[in-house]
């Protein structure tokens, strides 16, 4: 998967400055985040705007049991890894979790695919408003708790 490393990989080198990506018009999302593109075994279902420092990515699986990848802002502050990353951006699965959590293997391939896919389009630089996973708790996370508590 050349530049997507998992859990288990090493870490990646930081992306120059000024790499930012290719993206819709006014948007900042990249331009293969739409709705109905497939990447392996699932499919793009809804993209939202950037929140609280994160990309959220609804996707389908086969059975069509939905859940959701969140894009944030790489960062190497944080112990506790990403499912995937790509370029500047971590992908990560929303599960409620803090970072610690188990991931559900089928959604934690699921973001590496959904990290090929960026990768093999050219769209991994920086997304305007996006924060890193240690950021956005620190910015977010009385809001963030508040939203999986209740």
């Amino acid at each position: 998967m050349g530049a997507v490393a998992s859990q288990m990989g090493p870490a990646q080198e930081a992306v120059p400055a000024g790499h930012v990506a290719k993206a819709t018009a006014g948007s900042g999302t990249p331009e293969v985040l739409k709705s109905g593109t497939r990447f392996g075994r699932w499919a793009v279902e809804t993209v939202h705007p950037v929140e609280r420092g994160a990309l959220q990515v609804d996707v389908l699986d086969q059975s069509g049991n939905k859940f959701a990848l969140e894009i944030m802002a790489r960062g190497n502050s944080s112990p506790a890894r990403p499912p995937a990353e790509v370029g500047a951006l971590a992908i990560h699965v929303c599960n409620g979790g803090d970072g610690w959590s188990s991931t559900v293997e089928e959604q934690g391939l699921a973001a590496m695919g959904l990290a090929q896919l960026l990768e093999l389009n050219g769209q991994t630089g920086a997304i305007e408003g996006l924060l890193t996973h240690s950021d956005r708790v620190v910015a977010h996370g009385d809001v963030l708790s508040a939203a999986f508590i209740g």
